[in-house]
Formats: structure tokens, sequence, C-alpha cells
């Protein structure tokens, strides 16, 4: 039977030049592993303001669960050019 409102929501996405940008791959790496955070994530949030690594894990959590990409998020903001006031936090 024909689904009448188009095509299977559970089936696979077509190929295109525009992959889900937080799908995990060597280009989008997991960076927080507690919270499932992919690089992509975390550039979003620093794009939309986020200067600080508290600032990164209120907008994607990453940071807030053991801590071990802190280091991480801080060179993601120093390439950024952001200064981070919360590296010794």
């Amino acid at each position: 039977m024909s689904n009448p409102s188009g095509p299977d929501p559970a089936g696979p996405s077509p190929p295109g030049p525009n992959p889900d940008p937080d799908e995990v791959s060597q280009d989008n790496p997991r960076i927080c592993q507690c919270w499932h955070v992919q690089l992509s994530a975390i550039r979003r949030a620093i794009d939309a303001g986020a200067r600080t690594v508290r600032a990164i894990g209120e907008q994607t959590r990453a940071g807030t669960g053991c801590g071990t990409c802190r280091f991480d998020l801080e060179e993601l903001l120093a390439e950024a050019g952001s200064k981070d006031p919360d590296a010794g936090d």
C-alpha cells in the first residue's frame, strides 16, 4: 500500500551534497564523549556568540560532564580568536 502523505519518513535519506552536520566523521569528530557533542555543534555555538568554555557548555553541554574535553574547547576558542577567562575553572 502506498503512503498518500509522501515518502516513508523512516526510509533512508537520498544522498546529496549536504550531509547531516552532526554526523560523526573524520571531519566532524565527537569532541565531548559524555554528551556526544560533535565539532560542528561546538563551532555553531562559537559562531552564535559563545566566547568561553562555560558558554559552550550552556549551549551544547560539552565540557559539563567529566571535563576532559575542556582543553579541546579552549583550543577551539583560541582558534576562533576568543580568550577564555574561564579556562582555569
